[in-house]
């Protein structure tokens, strides 16, 4: 195999970055079709979408605690069908 084949170069590291991109945006999709059902949850992902765009530092699981302490707030003052 010629040796220059598998060196990795501006455009492959920019190509394999786009498709890395690329598959993090449709897993985001399909999970958020999948899990955003209802107006609360879709409030909660928009908010969560601006706080995270404001402020650039926050560590995901400080994140996902908050979201986990407003469910078990708002949850038992949703009446479920």
């Amino acid at each position: 195999m010629p040796s220059g084949i598998l060196e990795m170069g501006p455009t492959t590291s920019s190509l394999q970055s786009w498709c890395c991109s690329c598959s993090i945006a449709g897993a985001v999709i399909v999970i958020g079709q999948r899990s955003i059902t209802d107006w609360i949850t879709a409030a909660l992902a928009l908010a969560t979408t601006a706080v995270l765009w404001r402020f650039k530092k926050i560590p995901e699981p400080a994140v996902v605690a908050v979201a986990a302490v407003i469910g078990l707030i708002v949850h038992p003052l949703v009446a479920h069908a």
